[in-house]
């Protein structure tokens, strides 16, 4: 089955998504994604294609209280062996690299201890803590320990652009956890069980994206990072109220 990339989120991040939709097609290219959310409340662009979280059929999904819960049903639902996972906030501001995606794709396939492949060329896959693994095919595969208490969850479980192994992934987190406790105690699982389960990335990587949301100040948008014309994407769709912050 070919991948689909997926897209998670809630109608209090519906406002986000025209400017992930677009920035997407431009820089990603005419896919579809699968947008699994609580509810629609308003239209949605035409490559973005909802789905309600299976577990919960009343139009709610608190992320507070049952994150974990929705995406353990998201992973279990099975969209293929592996699957590529995006927040509405995850603003793509490059081309992306989809042979680096599809070769990540198939090292996790051959190594099924790997729960997560970091997509991203963050700052932090370019420190002294990280150690290469293996030449993969045309990719340097490198990793961060998951005690490194430099690198942020990137030995771990971060929900930064990112392919996953479903159902290792579904049996790491907790129906009560919310992202943020998710992605710590993920973390805490993955220093436990290492190797047998753990986090990879890739040099090169395979996109660089802004992360467009200040999560603790809700009508702040962050545009560091994007081009004048990207810039101009996120003013077209940001809501009355919004600032932009670089």
């Amino acid at each position: 089955m070919e991948m689909i990339p997926i897209l998670l989120g809630t109608h209090e991040y519906e406002w986000a998504i025209n400017i992930f939709s677009e920035l997407f097609a431009k820089y990603y290219g005419d896919e579809s994604i699968l947008y699994f959310g609580d509810r629609q409340e308003g239209e949605l662009p035409s490559n973005i294609n909802f789905q309600p979280v299976p577990c919960f059929s009343e139009g709610s999904w608190p992320w507070k209280t049952t994150f974990g819960e929705g995406l353990k049903s998201i992973c279990y639902s099975h969209f293929g062996d592996i699957i590529l996972i995006f927040l509405p906030d995850h603003w793509l501001n490059k081309p992306v690299d989809k042979k680096v995606i599809q070769q990540l794709e198939s090292y996790m396939k051959s190594h099924p201890n790997v729960v997560r492949a970091n997509l991203t060329d963050d700052l932090s896959w370019h420190t002294g803590e990280v150690e290469k693994v293996e030449a993969w095919q045309d990719l340097e595969i490198v990793e961060v320990k998951p005690w490194s208490i430099h690198a942020g969850f990137n030995g771990g479980i971060t929900f930064c652009p990112s392919l996953w192994n479903p159902q290792l992934l579904g049996r790491t987190v907790q129906s009560h956890w919310e992202l943020a406790v998710c992605e710590y105690m993920g973390t805490e699982v993955i220093k436990r069980d290492y190797p047998n389960i753990r986090s990879v990335g890739s040099h090169p990587a395979a996109l660089t994206r802004t992360h467009g949301l200040f999560h603790a100040q809700p009508k702040r948008a962050n545009i560091d990072g994007l081009s004048e014309e990207d810039k101009n994407i996120v003013l077209k769709h940001l809501p009355e109220g919004f600032l932009t912050v670089c």
